[in-house]
């Protein structure tokens, strides 16, 4: 089907800003790379065969563009000079998934949330310091921006994404508590590693009763590990709170031992434990489907 629409009907609307990006990757590499070496300046082509893009078998309007690692370490950057006017992304209106992570982007992308149909963002890998606005972006399932550099605390317009079902913040630097993420319902996968996030682990994480996997290692949270942790969160198998600066906890490994779904990861290196031989053989006897455990440096 989308052989009869040709480039000039499923890809007129984002013809221009295919050209830009074209001549502008090409220009700034020694030889042709992907994906640019296969966008052709040519009518007749049908860009939603091009490498990077998918097109609607209805539409014919792209839906997803994929640029990852295209400009970082083979681009050739003058001085002050960066990637064109982020406007080029505006006609792709249908855009569904994107991804840009890994390009060393450093502008600010507040156009991006002209994206109003985007289900898929990946913006980590790169040298962003401010979080990008995305208070549009209602449909959003997943979005990854990690490793990046951000300061401060989480922006609201993330927060009120209720369509969230996968978040990654590893490693930015982000400062604050945990608790903002409990408006976030729909969560399954929530990586908050590898921050400065503080304070306690809120009774209200239970209300996220579809998550399957939390990594909160790597943090400055405190407090105790409340044993009711995963009273409601039957659908956890994987879970990382190492390496914070929790009391000395009282941590129950009977209420683990309890948890109606199987752990595969647990990990509770760093954290202060100091639990009693019998209650850890017991809590091992009970989870056959363990994969990976780590308990190490704590009493």
């Amino acid at each position: 089907m989308l052989g009869l629409f040709g480039r000039g009907k499923s890809c007129s609307m984002e013809n221009k800003s295919f050209n830009q990006m074209e001549s502008y990757g090409l220009s700034r590499t020694d030889r042709y790379i992907p994906p640019f070496c296969t966008w052709v300046d040519d009518k007749t082509s049908d860009c939603c065969t091009w490498e990077g893009v998918k097109c609607s078998n209805s539409t014919g309007r792209v839906i997803q563009l994929s640029l990852r690692a295209v400009y970082l370490h083979k681009f050739k950057f003058d001085v002050d000079d960066n990637f064109p006017d982020v406007s080029l992304y505006t006609p792709f209106e249908e855009l569904q998934h994107l991804d840009l992570s890994n390009n060393a982007l450093n502008w600010t992308i507040e156009v991006l949330t002209n994206l109003s149909n985007l289900e898929f963002l990946d913006l980590s890998w790169n040298n962003l310091d401010d979080f990008p606005d995305l208070r549009n972006m209602s449909k959003l399932k997943i979005l990854n921006v990690s490793w990046n550099n951000f300061l401060g605390r989480i922006p609201p317009s993330i927060l009120s994404l209720s369509s969230l079902e996968a978040l990654s913040l590893r490693g930015t630097n982000i400062k604050d508590s945990i608790s903002g993420f409990c408006e976030l319902t729909k969560l399954q996968d929530l990586d908050l590693s590898g921050n400065k996030f503080e304070g306690i682990l809120p009774p209200c994480l239970n209300n996220l009763t579809s998550l399957r996997m939390v990594d909160f290692s790597h943090n400055q949270l405190s407090g105790n590990i409340p044993s009711s942790l995963l009273s409601n969160l039957t659908s956890l198998d994987y879970i990382s709170l190492s390496r914070n600066q929790f009391d000395q906890s009282s941590l129950s490994f009977m209420s683990l031992a309890n948890h109606k779904n199987q752990l595969k990861v647990l990990g509770l290196s760093n954290c202060n434990l100091n639990t009693s031989t019998s209650d850890l053989l017991n809590f091992l006897h009970n989870q056959y489907d363990l994969r990976e455990v780590d308990l190490s440096h704590n009493k």
